[in-house]
């Protein structure tokens, strides 16, 4: 991997996390971890379509 990559995927996975919680906190949106549920795969497919849309918008402005 280059370094690049890393970096970009450092500063995506930052920002993923962020903006999540910005998004949980928006919305009131929970879970127990006792269960899984609908809720747990909602969480996995906000995670990854918000790290996917902040990768791609990195990597075309060209961070590094």
């Amino acid at each position: 991997m280059k370094k690049n990559q890393g970096t970009i995927g450092f500063i995506s996975a930052v920002l993923t996390y962020l903006i999540t919680h910005i998004v949980y906190k928006l919305t009131g949106f929970y879970y127990n971890f006792g269960q899984l549920n609908y809720k747990l795969l909602v969480d996995i497919l906000l995670w990854c379509s918000i790290n996917l849309i902040v990768y791609k918008a990195l990597k075309r402005m060209g961070v590094h």
